[in-house]
């Protein structure tokens, strides 16, 4: 059966997170079917050192819990949590929020088809532009004053970016934005078998609502078209992203809530 062929379910969906993990030299990732997590014990950042799905006993829930938190806190390390809609127990997500881990956002996962040219052109005066490995520090800037982080989190996204182009793999690629010669925004496509998720675009406050986020979209659905991927996702904010998301065509498939404990500076 072709991969295009092959249904997405939610479990799809959610594998989807698990296979666009960054894996480090160090990472170790422990995979059963009712626990799935990666540890990193060289790095102290959430996206090296989270909990993907658990399926856990009301009794014993609250110990495994605290012992996964006392881990990356002795460390320092920060943690994430996804609980999915087959996490367990039931109230895994105020147990994690009693022990400190704060909602980082709620997620839609959600699929459409790879549409063939012609594309929208962006917005008047804007260009979508791919970016090299001479633009991670842009990629850094845009990121943190995008998703209104401080200067650590973009150093930490022009770290990651590094590391994708210096690994001489083709599957992780970034755009920027320019309103003119201005840079307002940037994104990323995470190359998987058979299929692109879309990730981490942003546009800084000031751009948005120009149809910038439509045109980092549509510069990655190109890109897939071009080596013959025929299915994109993307894990979307119901409240931001989500609605853009919607309109372009994308069906939602499956939901996630995601929780951080982060590590100082990022």
């Amino acid at each position: 059966m072709p991969e295009s062929a092959v249904p997405f379910d939610r479990h799809r969906m959610w594998r989807v997170l698990v296979d666009a993990l960054e894996r480090m030299p160090d990472g170790v990732l422990e995979e059963r079917a009712d626990w799935v997590q990666l540890r990193t014990p060289s790095s102290s950042h959430p996206g090296h050192n989270a909990v993907m799905h658990a399926e856990l006993g009301d009794d014993e829930a609250d110990a495994r819990i605290d012992a996964v938190v006392a881990e990356h806190l002795a460390r320092g390390s920060g943690l994430r949590w996804v609980v999915d809609e087959g996490s367990r127990p039931a109230d895994l997500a105020a147990r994690l929020e009693a022990r400190g881990l704060q909602l980082l956002g709620r997620g839609m996962g959600m699929i459409r088809g790879v549409d063939p040219p012609p594309y929208p052109e962006p917005p008047a005066g804007g260009r979508i532009v791919q970016a090299t490995a001479d633009d991670c520090d842009r990629i850094g800037e845009s990121t943190s004053a995008g998703w209104q982080r401080p200067p650590g989190f973009g150093h930490t996204a022009a770290a990651w970016a590094r590391r994708a182009f210096a690994s001489g793999k083709d599957d992780l690629l970034f755009w920027l934005a320019y309103d003119g010669d201005e840079l307002v925004g940037s994104c990323t496509l995470r190359v998987l078998p058979g299929v692109g998720y879309l990730q981490g675009a942003c546009v800084l406050p000031r751009a948005r609502g120009r149809g910038f986020y439509r045109a980092l979209t549509w510069a990655r659905i190109a890109e897939l078209h071009r080596r013959g991927i025929e299915r994109v996702v993307i894990w979307a904010d119901p409240t931001t992203s989500g609605p853009v998301a919607l309109a372009m065509g994308f069906q939602p498939v499956a939901e996630a809530a995601f929780y951080e404990i982060r590590a100082p500076g990022t």
